[in-house]
């Protein structure tokens, strides 16, 4: 007995033969050929039952819609406010902000529910997974009297948000309000200004057409904590608002005008890009302070200029007006150290050596 092993897609299917029908080789070719044709209709074009379905809902929910199963919901439990509705979607578990995962479809049926629609919390817990839930509720006029016509979709998801907002203090200093999570309507993310790094935390409100209404906290630690309101209209990715201090007594209130940018690090930018691409001796250092009249200050914003390319947040006010003035920059942040590549860290080095040195000789010459 002759055995023929194919392997196709993961699966072996052995064929065995006589070696009385096994006349001529043609008769094997044909056997072959015949079991990989039989195979290939059986498994498709490649792709496995598993992959076809996870995109797919369930069959158990494939008669249900978002908008039956929000009616069923609403009379079975006599909800008539959507924040009774939110309320009573997340006392019972139905949309927590981690989700379940798309090949997880055991949601179960609670069993509480009219027959013709016993799994609607099932079916709503996974259209919340998806994604889908509140821009398929804002479609449905029952939801859509309970909101007021207002779409909250836009307020469960708004991924539009995050992102850097960056512009200038009425009191002069460039602020970077960074957003780095915006969904089910809370906020955080964080404040740089002036070498200090605050931590956020808030709420949004989608007011339509585009536009949101935000308020940011600071955590009240520092005595100039405070709190960030604005309208971040994303037509113009602007975000103009009020920043007021827990305590009057500290400073004084400050307005901003922001808008939304993308930071990229550009190591040719500046007055002195050669200490971002290239290492810059010690003599060549010395030269220009002996020969070519660069000073103190020359030196010290060549080195605090290769921070500034990285978007270090300045607190020493000279430097930070410094750059705050150039096109180019943006604060991102009060610790830039880690981002530094092994040129700019060396090149800090000996810049600072010969600040150093600077200091003694001018010194001994006086």
């Amino acid at each position: 007995m002759y055995y023929i092993h194919i392997l196709m897609q993961n699966k072996f299917i052995m064929c065995s033969f006589s070696l009385k029908s096994l006349l001529s080789q043609k008769i094997i070719i044909v056997a072959l050929l015949t079991s990989l044709t039989i195979l290939v209709q059986c498994t498709g074009s490649g792709e496995s039952e598993e992959d076809s379905s996870e995109n797919q809902v369930p069959a158990e929910y494939a008669d249900l819609s978002v908008c039956d199963c929000h009616k069923a919901l609403m009379d079975e439990h006599d909800i008539t406010t959507y924040d009774d509705f939110k309320a009573w979607g997340i006392d019972n578990d139905l949309w927590p902000s981690s989700g379940r995962g798309m090949n997880n479809w055991d949601y179960g049926a609670e069993g509480i529910y009219p027959t013709s629609v016993r799994q609607c919390s099932g079916f709503m817990r996974l259209m919340d997974d998806r994604g889908e839930l509140y821009s398929k509720l804002d479609e449905c006029p029952l939801y859509r009297g309970m909101t007021n016509g207002k779409s909250t979709s836009r307020n469960e998801r708004a991924e539009d948000l995050v992102g850097m907002y960056v512009g200038t203090f009425s009191t002069g200093n460039m602020i970077n309000i960074t957003i780095e999570y915006a969904e089910k309507g809370q906020l955080s993310g964080r404040s740089v200004c002036a070498g200090n790094h605050r931590p956020l935390d808030g709420t949004y409100e989608y007011l339509g057409d585009n536009i949101y209404e935000i308020v940011l906290d600071e955590p009240g630690d520092d005595k100039y904590d405070g709190q960030f309101e604005a309208e971040i209209d994303l037509n113009g990715n602007r975000m103009d608002g009020l920043w007021t201090p827990y305590k009057s007594s500290a400073t004084d209130p400050a307005t901003y005008n922001n808008k939304k940018v993308t930071y990229r690090y550009n190591p040719n930018v500046g007055q002195w890009p050669e200490g971002s691409n290239r290492i810059i001796s010690y003599d060549e250092l010395l030269d220009r302070w002996l020969y070519q009249g660069y000073t103190e200050e020359d030196f010290t914003l060549m080195f605090n200029e290769i921070f500034a390319r990285r978007g270090y947040s300045f607190g020493t006010r000279w430097i930070r007006n410094h750059f705050e003035k150039q096109a180019w920059y943006l604060p991102i942040d009060d610790d830039v150290y880690s981002s530094l590549n092994a040129t700019e860290r060396q090149n800090i080095e000996t810049i600072k050596n010969v600040l150093e040195n600077m200091k003694v000789l001018e010194g001994i010459g006086e």
